[in-house]
């Protein structure tokens, strides 16, 4: 009811009562409800747009940094190598870092994060439909 009234559940209740006690009842006039649903299946419900938990420019980002990594790691020289060390030479603290455990937990971690954020999309993508 009223919050300036102050009333409590039961007495909102009995004061809800008393209102439609007081009225009576309403019939509604013939054909309301044709009319109703008339206007219901005219209405074009539009299908709401799919939001992605992961924004597309975190993707894009995501992807740059693992280019860069990967080309860092292809291309960069070992420290103790002389010239003529092939061109394609992996550093050991770059190989130390991969077979880390917390390396292959963020790569769990995301790529649990993409299959679920996948699942999501197609879930809501068939509801709407």
């Amino acid at each position: 009811m009223d919050p300036h009234r102050k009333l409590t559940d039961s007495e909102a209740d009995e004061a809800l009562r008393a209102l439609f006690a007081a009225h009576g009842t309403v019939d509604a006039p013939s054909g309301v409800d044709a009319r109703i649903m008339a206007r219901i299946m005219a209405t074009q419900a539009r299908p709401t747009r799919v939001r992605s938990l992961i924004p597309k420019t975190v993707l894009i980002g995501t992807g740059i940094v693992l280019l860069t990594l990967s080309l860092y790691i292809l291309i960069a020289p070992e420290a103790a190598t002389d010239a003529t060390a092939p061109v394609f030479n992996m550093p050991s603290d770059m190989l130390a870092l991969l077979g880390s455990k917390w390396t292959l937990m963020a790569v769990m971690s995301g790529g649990l994060l993409l299959l679920f954020n996948s699942y999501l999309s197609r879930r809501h993508t068939a509801q709407v439909a």
